[in-house]
């Protein structure tokens, strides 16, 4: 059964499977500074990011009602760029990027550090 979690993991996201196996062989470290590198020299157009029709809405309904964060996989430009583009960020109480927790997908560490970082804020 493992296996097939890894085969599917593979398929779906070879980027989060590197980062995993990367984690499990003790160079996630070293991967997480490549992968900053990268980061750093990658350009941005606002023309790639896409928002669902009616998500803003939904956003601005739920602001204040329940304390919301962003959960992204992206680097610190590419999610900032996303949420400057459609003017959402306002609507959280909390950003967790790709590199704010010692792991990303498919681990649970960004979604309990969002958590955490919104219990602070209650």
């Amino acid at each position: 059964m493992r296996a097939a979690r890894r085969f599917i993991m593979w398929i779906e996201a070879p980027g989060n499977a590197l980062r995993g196996l990367a984690d499990t062989l003790g160079i996630d470290d070293e991967m997480i500074a490549v992968i900053n590198w990268l980061a750093r020299r990658r350009r941005y157009s606002p023309n790639k990011f896409l928002l669902v029709p009616g998500v803003d809405e939904m956003l601005r309904q739920l602001h204040g009602r329940y304390p919301m964060a962003v959960v992204s996989a992206r680097d610190e430009d590419g999610t900032l760029a996303f949420l400057e583009q459609f003017d959402i960020a306002q609507y959280f109480d909390g950003i967790v990027m790709g590199l704010s927790a010692k792991h990303t997908k498919p681990y649970p560490d960004p979604i309990l550090l969002a958590a955490q970082k919104n219990e602070c804020l209650s």
